[in-house]
């Protein structure tokens, strides 16, 4: 019997369930519309139900959220500047990774992440040294293939490693759904999320090169003598003569505008649980936007990146008390939660969702797909006038999702303010 799994409307593609079947009757594969998606070979399944038994989605309850109202939000940086400059924004995670990795510990630590592969690909991977690090530092804007890797971790956990493990924070939920309710298990696991924006298909990736007609892609952002503010948003290719070309701005670039739009995102992105003040992992890590609209923001500034931390458990409040190459600077909810509404609630569901639309669109001449995934022209000039066009025609549209995205930050706040 076929097994009760969410629907590709409402499965994320964390590949747990994958991992979770014996008889190895499941794989994650794209669907037409370029989204990782679960396939069942019902010639092996042989009913056991183990997927459903571990699926997060399926039992939300087994997961345990922190108390937001007893966390001490901070920003912070790298203090080291070796891997500050190779991070997306403050690297705080790269930091964490190289103490967690500190050679001179007794117990055998790894740490897990996403990684930019040679195909192209974003693949979890398992590091054991800082020497690896590097392979899981900057953003990728492509949902990381996680087959394999909750098996890989809970394996290590019953040898006794330490583990810290990033990720978004459906694949977080993913992980701890499949070790269970065995806290000896997961004593030893150390969790950080970066907070999530949607996945976007994999078809926007490939659309990207053959846009940019290049190789594949290097790197999703880039820091040079400019620093972070306004200026990192810039991907780098590597074209068919083997050069590397980094895009002048983020505004030139296919791939970011078009992942801005939100709009080809994974249809469960706009109804994702895990977009809630109370965060399942230990450690939340986000950019800091807003950093320079408050009366603070010199205690804030930092040429080379800001991020906003949130040690939402015990351990990741050691975890982020335990370097000594953090800078940190309390700071308050209030400052950064509305420059980042992933914090309290999914993508807003009055963006338009044109996700079971992708395999239509790659039909067309690669001009109309380019102007389909930006939803505006590459032109500056012309994309403003296009902008103001269409706000006219979607000013009641505009006018509601301000006004649900204000009252849910109002909510959120009234519950942080709780006692």
């Amino acid at each position: 019997m076929k097994p009760l799994l969410p629907s590709s409307d409402h499965c994320c593609g964390c590949a747990s369930c994958v991992d979770a079947c014996p008889k190895k009757a499941l794989t994650l594969e794209e669907d037409e519309n370029s989204f990782l998606n679960i396939r069942v070979d019902e010639n092996k399944c042989v009913g056991c139900h183990l997927c459903e038994e571990q699926c997060h989605l399926l039992h939300p309850e087994r997961l345990q959220r922190h108390d937001a109202r007893k966390v001490q939000p901070w920003a912070g940086w790298s203090t080291r500047k070796e891997l500050i400059e190779k991070s997306a924004s403050g690297g705080i995670f790269a930091q964490l990774a190289y103490d967690f990795l500190n050679p001179d510990r007794t117990e055998q630590h790894y740490v897990y992440g996403a990684a930019l592969q040679s195909d192209g690909n974003v693949r979890h991977i398992e590091i054991a040294s800082r020497q690896q690090l590097s392979l899981l530092l900057n953003s990728k804007y492509q949902q990381s293939d996680s087959q394999g890797i909750y098996t890989k971790v809970r394996t290590r956990l019953k040898e006794g490693a330490v583990i810290l493990f990033s990720g978004v924070p459906c694949q977080i939920a993913a992980l701890y759904s499949f070790l269970g309710s065995d806290s000896a298990l997961t004593e030893k696991l150390y969790t950080i999320e970066v907070l999530c924006h949607g996945v976007p298909t994999q078809a926007l990736y490939r659309t990207a090169l053959r846009v940019e007609k290049a190789k594949r892609i290097v790197s999703y952002r880039t820091k040079d003598e400019r620093g972070w503010i306004n200026n990192n948003n810039r991907l780098t290719y590597e074209m068919q003569d083997g050069r590397e070309v980094t895009k002048k701005k983020h505004v030139y670039d296919f791939l970011f505008r078009a992942y801005l739009e939100f709009s080809f995102s994974r249809k469960n992105c706009f109804q994702c649980p895990y977009a809630n003040i109370s965060r399942v992992s230990d450690v939340t890590l986000a950019d800091f936007w807003g950093w320079d609209k408050s009366p603070r923001k010199e205690l804030y500034r930092n040429h080379l990146g800001i991020s906003v931390i949130t040690p939402n458990s015990p351990k990741g409040e050691a975890l982020l008390q335990g370097s000594r190459e953090l800078h940190l600077v309390e700071t308050s909810w209030k400052e950064f939660l509305p420059q980042n509404p992933n914090f309290y609630m999914p993508n807003n569901h009055y963006l338009f969702a044109g996700a079971d639309k992708i395999h239509r669109i790659q039909q067309m001449p690669l001009w109309c797909q380019k102007f389909i995934f930006q939803n505006g022209f590459s032109n500056r000039y012309l994309n403003e006038a296009y902008k103001r066009v269409s706000n006219v025609f979607l000013f009641f549209k505009h006018r509601r999702e301000e006004a649900e995205v204000k009252q849910h930050l109002k909510a959120t706040l009234d519950y942080l303010n709780e006692s």
